[in-house]
């Protein structure tokens, strides 16, 4: 990156982690109480390098 500021803190977070080899990250959310609970949550930078291999219904 250079030292000139460019686009959205979001989008030079994401380029940064990218340039360091991530392709996105993956936290855990405290939920939507009472429905949904603590769960894992999945920031994916570039979704055309992602292959589903399956669902999980959320109920």
């Amino acid at each position: 990156m250079s030292g000139k500021a460019r686009g959205s803190l979001p989008e030079l977070s994401s380029e940064y982690l990218e340039s360091l080899g991530y392709d996105g990250l993956k936290t855990i959310e405290g939920g939507e109480p009472p429905h949904v609970g603590p769960h894992d949550t999945y920031l994916i930078f570039d979704p055309t390098k992602v292959k589903l291999v399956g669902e999980t219904a959320v109920e």
